[in-house]
């Protein structure tokens, strides 16, 4: 089922890639391992994509507007200028009809992943930019343990 349904998000995003890369994708140690070695830690504020779409945006892009060393007053009246459009700026806040069984699948594939990726940022945390903040991903099967997202018997 995951490959299906990877497959099957590569092709909604016209993705030209392999599956591999597009499963890569996700696996940040890797990525920010090889950034690491070429470039300075304190260079590299690593955020959390759930805060910054479903938490409070607005101190999110605060914090990134610090980091960049411009002024968070104009990024805020740009944001708050696509919200009164009534623009689409995130994600919905629920996984809707993803199967549970493929959120499990993805949340058993990239646990290693996750845990590397985790390690890396512990073990760079004295070299993390003022500002930096502990980083963790949601619990991808959060919405299956709900009643109404639970997997029927058999299914």
């Amino acid at each position: 089922m995951f490959e299906a349904i990877v497959r099957n998000q590569m092709g909604n995003l016209s993705w030209q890639g392999s599956m591999e890369d597009y499963v890569s994708a996700g696996m940040y140690a890797k990525h920010l391992d090889s950034w690491f070695e070429a470039f300075s830690r304190r260079q590299f504020l690593v955020i959390e994509f759930s805060r910054l779409v479903h938490g409070d945006t607005a101190r999110e892009l605060s914090r990134i507007a610090s980091f960049l060393g411009v002024d968070s007053a104009s990024i805020l009246r740009a944001w708050n200028a696509e919200k009164a459009l009534n623009r689409n700026l995130t994600k919905p806040k629920t996984m809707g009809d993803i199967p549970c069984g493929f959120m499990q699948e993805f949340a058993d594939y990239y646990a290693p992943f996750n845990a590397a990726f985790y390690k890396l940022l512990a073990d760079t945390k004295q070299d993390a930019p003022e500002g930096q903040e502990d980083v963790s991903f949601p619990d991808p099967m959060r919405e299956c343990r709900h009643a109404s997202h639970a997997t029927p018997p058999g299914g």
